[in-house]
């Protein structure tokens, strides 16, 4: 099934959402794009997108590999599930704070995230997209690093890595990339995004 619809979400909200796996980014962006406009609690149907229902239902059953913190506060519970559909009440301090487009919006497409096999693959998706207006970047090796939650490789290991995540990442997004060096040596120091608009 092709979900076509995007959620937006404030731009403060992916630097504290780095450490989350990738189920638990799948599942709160798809209970999100769900959310009706003033409601807390509603029924959500997660087989929309899985298509394995086994390995939901063993998700579902597991809260807590669902369910994370977000400054000390669970994000939201989960009331009560019949089959593959759950009611869910997320916390209203959460809710303010990820649709507070004061603090500047990303707007993501729900049928990329859901596509997206890796989590180092979609905590990139949501850096290019969060720059997709300005049109160019430049992070530092380390701040990847962090971002790919890949703080064990060194640079030569990530760079492989990295240049797998990009023949994917080209599939949703038009971008090119080039390494920056330190002066006069093969040492990485940074990559500069370029992402095409339109």
């Amino acid at each position: 099934m092709k979900l076509n619809f995007g959620i937006s979400v404030n731009n403060s909200f992916f630097k504290q959402s780095y450490h989350l796996t990738l189920t638990q980014k799948k599942i709160l962006y798809f209970l999100l794009s769900k959310k009706p406009k003033n409601e807390l609690a509603y029924w959500c149907d997660l087989s929309e997108f899985y298509k394995n229902k086994k390995s939901l239902n063993n998700i579902i059953t597991r809260k807590t590999q669902i369910q994370f913190n977000f400054n000390g506060t669970i994000v939201y519970n989960l009331l009560e599930k019949h089959r593959y559909k759950v009611y869910v009440e997320f916390k209203e301090e959460f809710i303010d704070y990820i649709f507070d487009y004061n603090r500047g919006f990303t707007r993501l497409k729900l049928n990329d995230i859901l596509n997206i096999k890796s989590l180092a693959i979609l905590n990139l998706y949501e850096l290019l997209c969060q720059w997709r207006k300005i049109g160019i970047i430049t992070i530092n090796i380390n701040i990847l690093k962090q971002i790919t939650i890949t703080n064990k490789y060194n640079n030569y290991n990530f760079m492989m890595m990295f240049r797998q995540w990009y023949v994917k990442l080209k599939e949703l997004i038009d971008f090119e990339y080039k390494v920056n060096n330190y002066d006069g040596t093969k040492l990485i120091k940074s990559i500069t995004f370029t992402i095409n608009k339109g």
